[in-house]
């Protein structure tokens, strides 16, 4: 009979439930419909960005995480203001600020916690890929502009945020 060991790391295995949600979360939405499943996006983001910062905890400290959280959170909010207010470095577009939650500046806040949740496991792999820094670099820049352009459609479709063609 095969058993089940779980981390000794109590921050693990918060981090293990946190997984275990965001994979529900994601099974619930593809059945799930209107405000329902606006909130199992919300659910499902803020699970996964707590996996990732039990797991950096539990694996690199407070001290990392705390930077690492706050650098990528500061960073994508302002990028993401920027692009609202002025279209650069994305192009234009805006959110639908009634279905993500609390907004700032034309940005859900969500949506800082939605690239972080992601930084984190593609700096993993990126790191563990290679020891040059700038392959490492080059890889997760990679991997996030992979999952970019797998999600940005669907939420697109989901309407949670528009393009615009400049000039129309």
């Amino acid at each position: 009979m095969t058993t089940i060991k779980l981390p000794a790391n109590r921050l693990l295995i918060v981090s293990l439930a946190a997984a275990a949600l965001t994979v529900l979360a994601n099974i619930l939405w593809a059945l799930a419909s209107g405000g329902l499943r606006d909130a199992l996006t919300i659910i499902g983001v803020l699970a996964f960005a707590t996996a990732s910062g039990f797991h950096a905890y539990a694996a690199f400290g407070r001290s990392f995480l705390i930077k690492f959280l706050l650098i990528a959170l500061i960073a994508t909010l302002v990028i993401e203001v920027l692009g609202v207010k002025t279209g650069f470095p994305f192009g234009t577009y805006e959110y639908d600020l009634e279905r993500l939650g609390i907004t700032a500046f034309g940005v859900p806040l969500l949506i800082p916690f939605a690239w972080f949740m992601m930084l984190y496991p593609c700096w993993l792999i990126s790191r563990d890929l290679f020891k040059s820094r700038y392959l490492a670099v080059l890889t997760g820049a990679l991997l996030m502009s992979t999952w970019d352009l797998y999600l940005d459609p669907q939420m697109v479709n989901e309407g949670y945020w528009v393009w615009f063609v400049d000039g129309t």
